[in-house]
C-alpha cells in the first residue's frame, strides 16, 4: 500500500500543556484509523496537523504529493446566508466544468436527504447542519477525510447514514 502521510516524532504544546510528544504514525491509502482520547488531549490538534492547518512544534509531517486531505472540523463553518445547494456548490472544486459540478451537487443532495435545497443554512437544526457539513466535505472529493467528532448533533438515522457512506468509501478516513 502507498504511504498517504507520515508523522515522525511530532510534538505540540499549548502553554504549559503538552498535548503529545515524540508521536510517530505512518498511514497508508485505503486505511481507516480512529483516535480516542479525553477532551483536551489533542485529537483535534493532531487532525489539524495532518491537514496542514496547524504546524507541530517539533517533528516532521509528510503528506503524499497531490493527495487531497479534507478536514471536517467540529464546528461546521457554514455561511448562514447560503442555501443548502449554494453551500454544496461552494465546496466543489471550481476547476471542474459546470456539468460535473452540477452532477456532484445533485448526487450529494440525493444521497443526503435534504428535501428543499433552497433552504438557508441558518434555518437548519444542529443535526442537519452537521449532515450538510459532512456532505460538503464529501463534495470536495477527498483522498483522505479527517472527521473530528462527526457524530456530534446527529440522531441515530444520520449516524447510520454516515456509517453507510464510510463502509462504501473510496477514500481513507
Amino acid at each position: 500500500m502507498t504511504l498517504a502521510f507520515s508523522l515522525k516524532d511530532i510534538s505540540k504544546t499549548y502553554g504549559d500543556d503538552t498535548l503529545f510528544s515524540d508521536l510517530s504514525i505512518d498511514f497508508k491509502l485505503n486505511e481507516q484509523l480512529g483516535i480516542i482520547g479525553s477532551n483536551g488531549s489533542g485529537k483535534s490538534t493532531l487532525l489539524r496537523i495532518i491537514a496542514g492547518t496547524t504546524l507541530p512544534d517539533e517533528g516532521e509531517v509528510s503528506v503524499k504529493k497531490g493527495l487531497k486531505v479534507v478536514l471536517l472540523e467540529q464546528e461546521d463553518g457554514l455561511d448562514p446566508d447560503l442555501s443548502i445547494e449554494e453551500a454544496l456548490y461552494q465546496a466543489v472544486d471550481a476547476t471542474r466544468d459546470e456539468r460535473e459540478q452540477h452532477r456532484i451537487v445533485q448526487s450529494a443532495l440525493g444521497k443526503s436527504g435534504f428535501e428543499d435545497p433552497s433552504v438557508p443554512c441558518r434555518t437548519l437544526s444542529g443535526g442537519w447542519r452537521k449532515k450538510l457539513a459532512i456532505t460538503r466535505a464529501l463534495c470536495k472529493g477527498p483522498d483522505i477525510l479527517l472527521l473530528d467528532e462527526p457524530t456530534n448533533h446527529l440522531d441515530i438515522s444520520a449516524i447510520l447514514w454516515l456509517e453507510t457512506i464510510l463502509k462504501s468509501a473510496r477514500f481513507s478516513f
